[in-house]
């Protein structure tokens, strides 16, 4: 299982500005997928062509799933507040290395959980 996380605080009180600085290729966009996809189910951004394969899970590990487990169960988490309630959003999808050598992705499920209450 591959896991990784990003943690973001920000101050209410304070104005705090996060810069996430890389090289091309580091995962930058990928950060920004992942919180349209959990926050929205979105994969594709405005900028992507309508023709290119965006894929959300990792390709080596999907592949390496692919082989072992007949794919992999993938899933991203986003914690966040508004108006004073805490909240957890959970989507999760499948993904699998075809024969064919092509990927193919389907959404499984939603969790929004109001962590408040």
């Amino acid at each position: 299982m591959v896991r990784k996380s990003l943690s973001l605080h920000i101050l209410k009180k304070e104005q705090i500005v996060t810069v996430i600085l890389g090289e091309n290729g580091r995962e930058k966009t990928g950060i920004y997928r992942a919180v349209l996809f959990a926050l929205f189910g979105d994969a594709k951004l405005q900028q992507d062509s309508n023709e290119a394969d965006i894929y959300l899970g990792n390709i080596k590990a999907v592949k390496e799933m692919s082989k072992e487990a007949n794919g992999a169960r993938c899933s991203f988490t986003l914690s966040y507040s508004h108006q004073g309630e805490d909240y957890t959003i959970t989507r999760t999808y499948f993904s699998i290395l075809e024969k064919s050598g092509s990927q193919k992705e389907r959404m499984l499920d939603v969790l929004l959980t109001n962590e408040t209450t």
